[in-house]
């Protein structure tokens, strides 16, 4: 039944496209369906607008544009009247059927909007925002956090409980992030723009160095709850 097709969702340049048109579709899997969104509009233009509102540069991440992606998934896929959709890596696999990771959406709190997996490690620690050669500066900006941590009950402590998320895998429910008040976008700014507020006062070259990983993890910080 339509409960067992996988509908992969490939967003591609037409060289990709021609890929896996070739080397995919030709192998006529009966419970596959595929459909192809350019990489372009769904990636490169909105990351354009979503650097210049920042005025960062594109990271030095291998992963280029594409690094960026998931957070411009919700307005492209949602207007094609998707109810939820998950957003895999190329370099993941999978060693189990994946109806046990769409069935996490059932398990996501009353607020939540997005699922993915935790980190091994701090996410802080994956960045190298503090240059090695300077670990007394390193010391007092973590001095200083925490200090802020304990004078304002904890605004932070979430980072504290929590190593962070990996952007290998991300759930997203694109009918709740409808839903989000004013826009998906509206509160994904606000609450990029209040870690940046804080972020800076201890850190004033902070930058996404992680891309869109460093972005919901920023948003999770301010917004635990989605």
């Amino acid at each position: 039944g339509s409960s067992n097709i996988v509908h992969l969702h490939l967003i591609v340049d037409t060289a990709g496209q021609q890929f896996f048109e070739r080397e995919l579709l030709s192998l006529n899997v009966s419970c596959l369906r595929v459909s192809f969104h350019a990489f372009d509009s769904v990636c490169k233009l909105p990351n354009e607008a979503f650097l210049a509102k920042y005025n960062w540069q594109l990271s030095a991440h291998y992963s280029g544009v594409a690094g960026y992606c998931r957070i411009y998934l919700f307005d492209w896929f949602h207007k094609l009247g998707i109810d939820s959709i998950i957003a895999i890596e190329s370099d993941q696999l999978f060693v189990q059927d994946v109806s046990k990771l769409w069935a996490e959406f059932a398990r996501f709190g009353k607020d939540a909007v997005m699922g993915l997996p935790e980190l091994y490690k701090p996410w802080r620690e994956g960045r190298s925002t503090v240059p090695a050669a300077d670990p007394a500066g390193a010391a007092r900006r973590i001095a200083a956090r925490n200090i802020e941590d304990d004078e304002q009950g904890g605004t932070r402590a979430y980072r504290r409980r929590h190593n962070g998320y990996i952007g290998g895998i991300v759930m997203l429910n694109l009918t709740r992030m409808s839903a989000l008040a004013p826009s998906w976008d509206g509160v994904m700014h606000a609450s990029l723009d209040t870690f940046l507020a804080k972020e800076w006062q201890t850190d004033p070259d902070w930058t996404l160095e992680m891309n869109d990983q460093d972005v919901i993890n920023a948003m999770a910080e301010v917004r635990p709850e989605l």
